[in-house]
């Protein structure tokens, strides 16, 4: 039996001493045992995973404060900006070093220095191999070039740890904010980093994570920010979406107006934002503009998550039991779909199938394009808690006891069950086939199929085309009074932001303009934070 160092199972002459020394021993023997076994629980070990067919790429743990919690993560994919991996094959074994991972020196390697490391790591191991009588084993060095992936985690003190996420190689850490606040959330785009902490929202450069500027919000930040190429977007608990333009460093901003809190980061689309709101509300706007809200979805119960996008279609679920398909330029309903129970998971788009769990724990697969069943999936798959990520064939799901299932895409048949799996956080990925999971004390995984050596891009790899089938569209007879969207007729009498008539001041929480910005006076009347 393997013994902690320090210890010893040496015998006494004296019985009942030896008696306490054994005892002692194997009391701490089984506590390190089960504090393994415990500090595994929350993420897949290799063998369970080469069980179902997958492999853990990489492992790290994030270095947040001891005390706190990973409380929010986001993928960036960049494909204007290549990476290149050398990897180093030795048996079963396999080493990568990347162009921008940081050498002994503290600065990337760029693609000449990673070659060179990756030279002299092939030379060690030889060393070592021969060493150890296993001259046979060849080691070789192959590469490829990869659009830049990043993965981006904070901590609950306000750590933010940027990853490579192809290697899990920390790129920088950066401590942002008052660690005595909450940290909200983080959001990113290809140039910058968005965080809020407390009632402020910071702005790092995207490489180097070197703080830019800071800016304070009017209202108290409801959920993460969101980043574009040129704005903030910050949720706040009044209903508006608060907008910094980054060349402003801070000191400028203006508003969106929508009603309701946001429980989900802002997406952003290559021509607008899209929030949801509990008011039941998915509200689209222009990206970059000082423009109102151009339109917005209304359903009859809140949206507690973030919305989807997959072409020209945006997807959101309700917990009024519905998934809705708008499209995004005309902002028409294109179609809606019952799931029986509330939908708090956002909804996630694989070419022309939309996955969706509803609150019941049961996954539906529906057309995306014409918002039916296909066959075979007239009936969900029950258990599901929430999608993981895709395969070949197969979605990867977690299922309502925690443990990772494959189901095949086609038939809905359960394949694969990773037993001890126990996954506590996912970060979805729609982007590629790469897996994440976490735990909330900073343990990240990378999972992927096998035979998925280099990573799979959704859209172009594994999804299958749309078909050119004509466009479902809402009747004029589903645009009228159920219109969620509303008419011109009657948007006075609903509209939460009042009329253009100053005299509504009272019945309009929001002002009198409800294209008003920052600037609106009543604004700044309640405003517990200042101008900022």
């Amino acid at each position: 039996m393997h013994l902690p160092s320090g210890f010893s199972t040496t015998m006494t002459h004296r019985p009942k001493k030896r008696i306490f020394s054994i005892s002692m021993v194997v009391a701490i023997a089984f506590a390190c045992l089960a504090g393994q076994a415990e500090a595994q629980n929350g993420f897949l070990s290799d063998v369970n995973a080469a069980r179902a067919g997958l492999t853990v790429a990489w492992s790290t743990q994030v270095q947040i404060s001891s005390k706190a919690e990973l409380v929010d993560w986001q993928l960036v994919v960049d494909e204007d900006r290549a990476t290149t991996y050398y990897v180093i094959s030795y048996g079963k074994r396999k080493e990568v070093i990347a162009e921008k991972d940081l050498s002994p020196f503290g600065v990337p390697y760029g693609i000449d220095g990673a070659k060179q490391a990756a030279e002299d790591r092939k030379e060690i191991i030889e060393y070592r191999l021969r060493n150890d009588g296993k001259e046979d084993v060849k080691v070789e060095i192959s590469d490829y070039t990869l659009p830049q992936s990043t993965m981006f985690a904070l901590g609950a003190s306000g750590q933010v740890i940027c990853l490579d996420a192809d290697t899990g190689a920390t790129r920088w850490i950066q401590q942002v904010g008052d660690y005595r606040l909450p940290s909200i959330g983080l959001g990113a785009s290809k140039t910058h980093v968005a965080v809020a902490n407390g009632s402020r929202v910071y702005c790092l450069d995207f490489d180097t994570g070197r703080v830019l500027w800071s800016g304070q919000c009017k209202n108290g930040i409801d959920s993460s920010p969101t980043c574009s190429e040129q704005n903030i977007y910050v949720p706040l608990v009044n209903g508006r979406l608060q907008t910094f333009p980054i060349e402003r460093i801070g000191l400028e901003s203006f508003n969106l107006v929508a009603e309701g809190g946001s429980r989900a980061r802002p997406l952003i689309t290559e021509n607008h934002v899209v929030w949801t709101t509990e008011k039941g509300h998915m509200n689209v706007a222009p990206l970059g503009t000082r423009r109102t809200v151009e339109y917005r979805l209304k359903t009859t119960a809140p949206i507690v998550s973030q919305a989807a996008a997959s072409g020209n279609q945006l997807f959101v679920g309700s917990l009024d039991g519905f998934v809705y398909s708008v499209n995004e330029t005309t902002g028409i309903l294109d179609w809606e779909v019952s799931t029986g129970q509330s939908v708090m998971n956002s909804p996630v788009p694989f070419g022309n199938e939309l996955y969706v769990v509803s609150r019941a724990n049961e996954l539906f697969k529906i057309n995306a394009e014409l918002g039916t069943y296909p066959d075979g999936w007239q009936m969900p798959v029950k258990g599901i808690r929430q999608v993981a990520g895709f395969g070949v064939e197969t979605i990867y799901c977690i299922n309502s006891n925690g443990r990772l299932v494959g189901i095949n895409r086609e038939t809905r048949a359960v394949t694969k069950t990773i037993d001890n799996s126990n996954i506590e956080l996912v970060m979805p990925n729609g982007i590629t086939d790469r897996m994440f999971f976490a735990t909330k004390g900073g343990f990240i995984q990378c999972v992927h199929e096998i035979s998925s050596l280099r990573p799979r891009f959704l859209e172009t790899d594994l999804a299958v085309a749309k078909p050119e089938v004509k466009k479902k569209r809402a009747d004029d007879s589903a645009i009228g009074e159920e219109n969620p969207f509303g008419s011109d007729d009657d948007m006075d009498d609903e509209n939460p932001f009042g009329s253009d008539d100053a005299g509504d001041d009272e019945a309009n929480p929001f002002g009198t303009d409800s294209k008003s910005t920052d600037d609106d006076d009543d604004a700044d009347d309640t405003n517990p934070f200042g101008d900022g």
